[in-house]
């Protein structure tokens, strides 16, 4: 993107937008030192997701390729 217009109520909510883009989206040398500063330690997942470990689940896609990666973790254990 070249630009983006965001369309607000008032400048209050301006000038909060304006930080947390600042932050998230620095623009120049001044801008990454200040996101640098403001950044959260914790912005979530390579898609920006939070992860909450009691909820995650483990899907098996197919019995089949579990089976054929048991298989070789078995025969390779025999090795």
């Amino acid at each position: 993107f070249q630009s983006v217009v965001i369309c607000v109520d008032n400048e209050d909510q301006m000038q909060l937008y304006t930080r947390i883009f600042t932050i998230y989206f620095p623009r120049d040398n001044i801008d990454l030192k200040y996101s640098q500063k403001y950044m959260p330690a914790y912005t979530g997942n390579i898609s920006g997701g939070t992860v909450v470990k009691l909820r995650r689940q483990n899907i098996e896609l197919s019995p089949l390729v579990n089976q054929t990666n048991n298989n070789n973790h078995n025969n390779r254990q025999m090795q």
